[in-house]
């Protein structure tokens, strides 16, 4: 969810941007800090303050599951082990018995 969060914040941050830099290169006309302009900076700005946050929060998120995951890994090993390890018990047990 989060991952899709940023995506969706991506677009309208890329056509601020855009809409900013069409005005900073406007033919004939002089630049000016006028309101629409400071709305358009804010609102990058805004956008770009979200899109941070919730990469940070995809951070935090991000850390424990990849610990999850090798403990999940590490548990799955030591269970393949020990499931080969009774077979071996198996396999001995029945071959003792097989030659008493």
């Amino acid at each position: 969810m989060l991952k899709n969060a940023i995506k969706e914040k991506e677009i309208p941050k890329k056509v601020a941007q855009t809409c900013l830099e069409e005005r900073t290169k406007r033919p004939n006309i002089e630049l000016c800090r006028d309101n629409s302009r400071l709305k358009l900076v804010h609102e990058v700005h805004t956008i770009g303050d979200s899109i941070q946050t919730l990469k940070l929060r995809l951070s935090e998120v991000h850390a424990p599951l990849q610990l999850l995951a090798l403990n999940r890994s590490r548990l799955e090993h030591e269970i393949a082990v020990k499931t080969n390890s009774l077979y071996i018990d198996r396999k001995n047990v029945c071959a003792c018995a097989h030659h008493r």
